[in-house]
């Protein structure tokens, strides 16, 4: 299973509604976008046709400032958040690998120990008709 930690920010103080939410090349993203919260270098946004979330360095820059962000920043929380998804898949494929060679030894051992009951039952048998006699 697979867990991360995300660093997300979300408003605490009056709302924020952009009338229109504006691109880095100055178009209209959204209208009546209502600030929702900040997760990695993503912003989340929500009008009435639902939620949104755009790159920091694809928003303007009167959006950042408004919501008293800065790109860079956003951008580094981003790299962190990859950085622990990278070490955690690795963990994970680690531990299935780890797991895989367990069960493997394991079905191993079983399938030794049946030939080895089958090999001594096999010869307490032998061993029981060397005992007898025939005539």
């Amino acid at each position: 299973m697979l867990f991360a930690v995300t660093l997300a920010a979300k408003a605490q103080t009056n709302a924020i509604v952009f009338p229109q939410l504006l691109s880095a090349t100055n178009s209209v993203l959204m209208t009546n976008a209502e600030f929702r919260l900040v997760s990695g270098n993503r912003v989340f946004f929500e009008n009435a046709n639902g939620e949104q979330w755009f790159r920091a360095t694809n928003l303007d820059a009167s959006v950042l400032a408004a919501l008293k962000l800065d790109a860079k920043t956003l951008d580094a929380n981003q790299a962190k958040i990859d950085a622990n998804l990278t070490f955690l898949r690795a963990e994970e494929e680690r531990s299935a690998k780890a797991a895989a060679i367990a069960n493997a030894a394991a079905a191993k051992k079983a399938q030794q120990d049946y030939w080895i009951k089958q090999s001594i039952g096999a010869y307490n048998r032998g061993s029981a008709l060397q005992g007898t006699v025939s005539h």
